[in-house]
């Protein structure tokens, strides 16, 4: 590879591999701290799967709200809000626009995932709206689709799903302030300010 090659190939790691699933932990932790009964369902989970142990990945299959809970944050805040494509030929659009070939289109998940057509209270927290089927197929795209279908998907849900236990069952993030963050979109989707916690053992 080139000099231009390697560099692309750093800038995906670094902002795929780590920052996309930290940005979606930190929602995830925020989430649900500000929704106690969401908090004290997941600590169930938690017990009655796990019981005293922390959970492995062994454990993941058997926490199955938890995944919908990074699933729920995902939808909210995913992490890749934004996807750019290039038409490779021209084409007409479902809506009837026509593009033309070369054309860059811009797929904004973010806008996407509050559809009022296939999600209800599209604004709301609420992980139970994944505990069955869940939405139509590209609908709901935090890792994309098609043959751009992130490779690391299976592991990012694994980790999130385990380090989310983790975390709830050791410590109270207790969130300062009740605004809603200003969001700020850049490579990646984040609060603009932060989300300042005060970190608490767990009782």
């Amino acid at each position: 590879m080139n000099d231009e090659q390697i560099r692309d190939e750093i800038l995906t790691f670094t902002s795929t591999g780590y920052e996309t699933l930290g940005e979606a932990l930190a929602w995830a932790t925020w989430l649900v701290e500000r929704h106690p009964a969401v908090r004290e369902r997941v600590l169930g989970e938690i017990e009655d799967r796990c019981g005293s142990s922390d959970p492995d990945a062994a454990d993941a299959a058997r926490l199955p709200y938890l995944e919908q809970v990074m699933t729920e944050t995902m939808r909210l805040y995913p992490p890749t809000w934004i996807f750019a494509r290039v038409s490779l030929a021209s084409d007409r659009l479902p809506s009837g626009r026509e593009i033309q070939g070369g054309a860059t289109l811009l797929l904004c998940q973010y806008l996407l995932h509050r559809h009022p057509r296939y999600f209800v209270e599209p604004e709301r927290f609420a992980p139970d709206r994944f505990d069955d089927e869940g939405p139509p197929r590209h609908v709901y795209l935090p890792f994309g689709d098609g043959s751009h279908r992130c490779i690391g998907e299976h592991l990012a849900r694994l980790e999130g799903t385990l380090i989310l236990a983790r975390v709830v069952r050791r410590f109270r993030l207790v969130c300062i302030g009740d605004e809603r963050p200003d969001l700020r979109g850049g490579i990646t989707l984040r609060p603009r300010s932060g989300l300042p916690v005060l970190v608490e053992a767990a009782p």
